[in-house]
């Protein structure tokens, strides 16, 4: 059904979303177990992410959000995907992965005390 002229799509987001930057205590993201990805923008519903990796939709995945003390991981399933780039370092994809509860990105939570390595592990 094709939108009449000047009239803008309904907004379908279930929460607003914020940039890549406003998550000042991110110092890395990663599918889990380890391939690196580039948060584009995220909600407390979903996240849209870059890689070198081809995404397929409906593929459930989890995403560790790394801080500077401890990490959060987070599951959700790939709603979309499509090519970002194409160059010289290869193929760049995007994918859109909708949570499967909302998150509170307010802050991280604070690392328990453990011996060696602090952590904080949320799934959600």
């Amino acid at each position: 059904m094709a939108l009449p002229v000047g009239k803008a799509a309904a907004e379908r987001r279930r929460a607003p979303r914020q940039p890549r930057r406003a998550l000042r205590w991110l110092a890395a993201a990663r599918l889990w177990p380890g391939r690196r990805v580039r948060i584009i923008n995220w909600s407390a519903v979903g996240v849209l992410m870059e890689a070198g990796v081809r995404f397929a939709p409906g593929r459930t995945v989890t995403l560790q959000l790394l801080a500077e003390r401890g990490h959060l991981l987070v599951r959700g399933e790939i709603v979309r995907a499509a090519v970002a780039a194409i160059g010289p370092g290869g193929i760049r994809y995007r994918a859109a992965v909708a949570f499967d509860k909302p998150v509170d990105f307010g802050r991280p939570r604070p690392a328990p005390h453990r011996t060696g390595d602090s952590e904080v592990t949320v799934e959600g």
